[in-house]
């Protein structure tokens, strides 16, 4: 059997904002699918023919912020394989991303 990762579904605060990222990113990737249900919840697909990221905009706020690797459920990362790493460091931060842990970034 072989697996293959087809979408990750993630719950953002601003879906805007994470699509520039993923954009800037992964300049290939593009919106798939955009729409606001009857109940005024937005999601996106965004990513390629071949894997995406569904994105769902938030609806509420934490009483505190979410921070990764502080042993809170949530997702700490996703990794990527791109063919031109040098190029993704030069672009995030042309983009305001700030850089932190070799090629990983932040918004800032």
């Amino acid at each position: 059997m072989t697996a293959r990762l087809e979408h990750a579904n993630l719950t953002v605060r601003g879906i805007d904002a994470t699509i520039r990222f993923l954009q800037t990113a992964f300049p290939e990737f593009q919106i798939r699918y955009d729409i606001v249900d009857p109940d005024g919840s937005r999601w996106v697909h965004i990513g390629t023919d071949e894997t995406y990221i569904a994105l769902t905009q938030s609806t509420i706020e934490l009483a505190t912020a979410w921070e990764s690797y502080e042993g809170n459920p949530g997702v700490n990362h996703l990794a990527y394989e791109v063919d031109d790493a040098n190029a993704l460091r030069e672009r995030l931060p042309a983009a305001g991303f700030g850089m932190y842990r070799g090629a990983q970034a932040t918004a800032q």
